[in-house]
């Protein structure tokens, strides 16, 4: 869902598809990120300084996977992009999201000890709460913020706390997000037609129709018992097909490749044909690289912690709750 996302709204563009369907379209996959937030706070953060290290290393290497791209694709890089890359892996990057979840990590102690330490009674209130105020301030803070993440980590924790899933049938979880993207979708179709403009609070991740059909497809999916070892395999590569596409490399190169192919091919088999490719080659690259960096990212981190408790030795022995 957030590839397609960042396909329809970088790749192509808000204002270059037909009969503004963009707005028809983008409100069925773009939940996807409050989804994401929603299944971290289901399973909660197991805080760990090596976990914290270990995903900065790992944004580091995409970063210079991006690095690599952008040298191949263009044949010149920045020295700024490559400091950036390599001294702050995480906050010189354009993903917004890395930034707030690497917050969420730091401060998912401080959480995990509130949430159990208050009942499900008052969790229910404090996200009854939370949610009216999000939707009363209509974004601004609650959106690519890390309280957007605060926020649905808190829902996430306390759906599976409550087992909210096993009340509402699947058939009723399906018509649910099918009828908020719909009706998001009208919404922002009708006001093309009479305003000539979208409404800017459709593009939020916290209005009322983002936050049901997120909750409600996250709902959905807590409802199905299966086991795949491919599903699992697959899903090792989604971060990595995030940090490819919407990283240094794609805002420099691969957006504006697909936009001029769009100009040059238009809309039809051709067009489907290329995002498509670029679909399956994400996923194809991203799990060859993740296979690599599994290969070696352990064994680095704990090169790099051991260095870290030789010169801050008082630092080894600090234990966090989980």
């Amino acid at each position: 869902m957030i590839l397609i996302h960042h396909f329809l709204v970088h790749g192509i563009g808000e204002g270059n598809i037909p009969h503004n369907l963009y707005y028809v379209i983008n409100p069925f996959v773009y939940c996807g990120v409050n989804i994401f937030f929603l299944i971290t706070g289901h399973f909660s953060i197991r805080y760990t300084f090596r976990g914290l290290v270990k995903f900065v290393i790992g944004i580091l290497f995409f970063g210079v996977v991006n690095l690599m791209l952008m040298l191949a694709a263009n044949g010149q890089v920045s020295l700024k992009s490559v400091l950036n890359t390599i001294l702050f892996p995480v906050s010189g990057s354009p993903y917004w999201f890395l930034h707030v979840y690497l917050l969420l990590m730091a401060s998912a102690p401080l959480l995990n000890a509130g949430l159990r330490a208050l009942t499900r009674t008052q969790i229910r209130n404090i996200v009854i709460v939370l949610t009216a105020l999000i939707l009363y301030m209509r974004g601004g803070h609650g959106n690519h913020t890390y309280f957007q993440a605060l926020y649905f980590y808190c829902v996430g924790y306390y759906m599976r706390l409550a087992d909210l899933s096993s009340a509402i049938s699947k058939k009723m979880l399906l018509s649910l997000f099918l009828l908020s993207c719909s009706l998001a979708a009208c919404a922002d179709y009708a006001s093309i037609m009479i305003r000539h403009q979208p409404l800017g609070y459709l593009t939020l991740y916290n209005n009322i129709f983002v936050i049901t059909g997120a909750v409600s497809l996250y709902l959905l999916f807590c409802k199905l018992c299966f086991t795949s070892l491919t599903i699992n395999r697959i899903a090792s590569a989604s971060l990595g097909c995030y940090l490819l596409q919407d990283g240094k490399f794609g805002y420099s190169f691969l957006y504006g490749f697909q936009n001029s192919f769009l100009e040059a091919h238009g809309f039809g088999w051709a067009l489907l044909g290329m995002f498509t490719a670029c679909f399956l080659l994400f996923w194809t690259a991203s799990y060859i690289l993740t296979r690599f960096q599994n290969i070696w990212i352990n064994p680095l981190t704990d090169r790099i912690l051991s260095i870290v408790h030789r010169l801050l030795p008082t630092a080894s022995r600090i234990r966090l709750p989980q």
